[in-house]
């Protein structure tokens, strides 16, 4: 065989993925370019908008040791169901159909036999998240340590509710034989971050959800309550999706997700409102109980950003930083938001996204819901995708919302550290905190004043969490073998493919050779290259 034709390559070209990085480094503007259909028909759902369903389930699935061939199969099938990204999109808010997304761990591209120039890059995905994240270790209750060793999750989002708790028998009866473990973590009504009634928490903690997430697609708002999107506000696609080498195409792309089952102490909600209160007084202030909210958050129950305004005004924009200017009161000047009199560095919006010019490319998207337990723990289903779980996910987790210190830029450009303390939702109980007492304060006439408050009691408990991976569509039919084919292109029954199976990041093509009138079925991909020949027939 010709081996210089075709080449050894570890998965795709590498020119190939160059190409695809550069335009999905693109703002993504248009829906109707030729190879953005192919990503968006071969993307699962749930990752550029979100599934806006009032109900979910999450399966974490370990799968039977010596069943591989049986997995694949069944991944192949249930795979061709998933929703793709592009029928999401045009359905629109109105849209009642039901949506699957299936994810794979790293010890799920491992059980697959996967090789690792195929399956996703990265350290983070490999180790696994409570290896990584700072959160919480010492009181840690991993509500999956019960689950051997998850390979695959499953999410199911529901239009209704009659379908809950449908689906696990559905499944068990579909996997008895390559099945170990399969627990549903979340059965019961889950709540979207649309604005549903029946977010859990009370209303006083109804906050707009959603209000910060990247965008993608003029016209397109993933807020249904909320006006097309604007150009400036359009994120490009490699915040969240990278090539997906074990896909079909080189424009197939798929997105490391983070999962993470966060208790929400509510009492510890109203106890630190009430010490920022009492703190307030004793330095004869009275704060109005909305704005003590947005100065824990970072914005008003209506989403109207902290930094640009001391009220709600109904303005949920995600268009803006903390340079904006703000007219002073009682002053004829005007002053940005450097120095944290308008949003506190410790908020946690601020937390999570200084808003920096280069700070522009360390973003995610959010794609949780909330969920009530029966002995009334409340909560957040937290679950983000990013295209690298490294340089966005972890980096905001531990180097921003969970360090001490806020690095900042003043109005000069200079870099400033300020110890502030971590995000004020995720400190730890008698963490020590300085609030903004006087709302964009005149910092050049005097110093600002600061109310000293002790957190009372931990708001934020991590219960468990892992890394996945949401692959191509196409990467699940690869999984199986696939058929001969005859040099009119139809299948032909019989011997199996030689030498080896198909994995993902194969390609095919047939060449012929005019001399021998015989034609070569080629199969390349990262660790093999080999041709079935068959005669022309007479």
């Amino acid at each position: 065989m010709n081996t210089k034709q075709y080449p050894l390559l570890p998965g795709y070209e590498t020119a190939a993925r160059d190409t695809v990085d550069a335009y999905l480094a693109r703002p993504a503007l248009k829906m109707d370019e030729e190879a953005t259909r192919q990503i968006l028909k071969d993307l699962q759902a749930n990752i550029l908008k979100h599934h806006s369903k009032t109900h979910t389930e999450h399966f974490f699935i370990t799968f039977s040791g010596g069943k591989t061939e049986e997995v694949k199969k069944w991944l192949a099938r249930i795979g061709q169901k998933t929703t793709t990204a592009r029928d999401q999109l045009l359905e629109g808010h109105k849209d009642t159909t039901n949506i699957l997304c299936v994810y794979l761990t790293y010890a799920g591209y491992q059980y697959l036999g996967i090789p690792d120039s195929v399956m996703p890059d990265g350290l983070a995905f490999k180790m696994g998240l409570l290896n990584r994240v700072q959160l919480g270790k010492d009181a840690l209750q991993d509500e999956l340590s019960d689950v051997k060793q998850v390979h695959a999750v499953l999410l199911y989002a529901y239009a209704t509710q009659k379908l809950v708790g449908k689906r696990k028998s559905q499944l068990e009866s579909d996997l008895p034989d390559i099945m170990d473990d399969l627990k549903a973590l979340e059965k019961r009504p889950a709540f979207v971050q649309t604005g549903t009634l029946k977010n859990p928490l009370p209303k006083a903690y109804h906050f707009q959800e959603g209000a910060g997430n990247p965008r993608f697609f003029p016209g397109i708002s993933p807020v249904s309550n909320r006006l097309p999107l604007k150009p400036s506000e359009i994120a490009p696609l490699s915040l969240v999706l990278v090539q997906d080498r074990g896909g079909n195409h080189p424009h197939s792309c798929g997105s490391f997700g983070a999962f993470m089952k966060l208790d929400i102490n509510e009492s510890a909600m109203h106890q630190l409102e009430s010490e920022i209160a009492t703190q307030a007084a004793a330095n004869n202030l009275k704060l109005h109980p909305e704005l003590i909210k947005a100065k824990i958050v970072g914005r008003f129950l209506d989403g109207t950003p902290l930094s640009l305004s001391d009220r709600p005004v109904r303005n949920n924009t995600n268009d803006f930083d903390f340079n904006e200017l703000v007219k002073l009161k009682r002053a004829r000047g005007m002053q940005n938001d450097d120095s944290g009199s308008r949003c506190p560095f410790h908020a946690h919006i601020r937390k999570a996204n200084p808003r920096l010019p280069d700070t522009q490319d360390i973003r995610i998207v959010r794609r949780g819901v909330f969920y009530e337990e029966k002995d009334q723990e409340k909560g957040l289903l937290f679950l983000s995708f990013q295209s690298s779980l490294e340089n966005k996910f972890e980096y905001i987790l531990n180097n921003w919302m969970l360090n001490r210190y806020t690095h900042s830029r003043d109005a000069a450009g200079n870099l400033i550290s300020v110890e502030t303390g971590q995000d004020i939702l995720f400190s730890q109980a008698h963490a020590e905190y300085k609030i903004p007492a006087v709302w964009n304060e005149n910092k050049d006439k005097k110093d600002i004043r600061y109310i000293p408050i002790t957190v009372p009691e931990q708001i934020v408990t991590l219960k468990g969490g892992l890394y996945f991976f949401a692959p191509s569509r196409s990467f699940f039919s690869k999984l199986v073998r696939p058929p001969k084919v005859s040099h009119r292109g139809a299948v032909l029954p019989g011997t199996p493919v030689k030498k080896n199976g198909f994995i993902p990041g194969t390609v095919i093509s047939i060449k012929k050779a005019p001399e021998s009138g015989r034609k070569s079925l080629f199969i390349k991909n990262s660790e093999i290259i080999f041709e079935y020949l068959h005669k022309e027939p007479d």
